[in-house]
């Protein structure tokens, strides 16, 4: 199946700047421990732009960060963008400063945004889950080529201190597909674990091919999709496969490389 056939779909940490210099991530930082981030930046906005795909689901962006890659971007992508409320520093009053995000982008020419009001989901804290901690970026959207309308969303799971991400996450998702009936609903990102084919309830994934955060040597991002009906099981392809190369050759872009694969969406309603 090529990618004009179904909805291309990428995810990518793009490693968020602060992150690489607390944690000392060689790819985000240069000799003198400082954040290369000026230098990726072209280049994976280069990437994004190159390979061209239907939706990007990014992880780990900062606002300023998101700024910059809307600015390279252009007018190409479309972004819908949720920042996570309680990651980064906490200030005396209780509120958050800095901290990152995720992103949908959505390819101006062939996706467009149905809803471009929707609200970020938000999960939980573990040990107090009625407050907010982490975001998820989604959008409602019209895939122009199928026909069909998709619910998308970009998500970074973190168990070990946020209250069940996923399931808070399907039953957010599911609410959702009840009210607005998409013909598909995709979703995926830094899942932080592995996972088999149909693990998800209701969605399939890509079997895992390569370590995403090839230093673990673990695959934890994931996209998964289903149809109005049923698991929709998504496919790697030559062009899926060559964004992820670009992520990972002649260097790599951060501490992930990306996942990508094409989904069959037809409309069904």
């Amino acid at each position: 199946m090529d990618a004009q056939h179904g909805m291309s779909v990428g995810s990518f940490n793009v490693l968020h700047p602060p992150y690489a210099v607390k944690y000392a991530d060689r790819e985000g930082i240069n000799a003198r421990g400082q954040s290369n981030w000026v230098e990726r930046l072209p280049a994976i906005a280069a990437v994004l732009l190159a390979h061209d795909l239907d939706v990007y689901l990014l992880q780990e962006v900062g606002p300023a960060e998101m700024d910059d890659l809307r600015a390279h971007l252009g007018a190409s992508y479309a972004v819908v963008y949720a920042r996570h409320p309680a990651r980064g520093s906490q200030r005396a009053d209780g509120s958050w400063t800095g901290g990152d995000g995720v992103a949908l982008l959505l390819r101006a020419e062939r996706v467009d945004n149905i809803e471009p009001a929707e609200p970020a989901h938000h999960c939980g804290w573990a040990w107090v889950p009625e407050s907010p901690y982490m975001a998820t970026a989604i959008a409602h959207v019209l895939h122009k080529p199928s026909g069909a309308r998709v619910l998308l969303a970009s998500v970074h799971l973190y168990d070990k201190k946020a209250h069940q991400p996923q399931r808070t996450l399907l039953a957010h998702l599911a609410a959702r597909a009840e009210q607005l009936r998409p013909d598909a609903v995709v979703w995926g990102g830094d899942c932080n674990r592995l996972y088999g084919p149909f693990e998800v309830p209701g969605f399939a994934c890509a079997p895992a091919v390569r370590a995403t955060r090839p230093r673990s040597r673990k695959a934890i991002d994931w996209i998964f999709a289903r149809s109005a009906s049923a698991p929709l099981a998504p496919v790697r392809t030559e062009a899926t496969e060559a964004f992820v190369r670009a992520t990972l050759e002649p260097r790599m872009l951060s501490d992930h490389c990306a996942e990508a694969v094409v989904v069959a969406i037809t409309r069904e309603t």
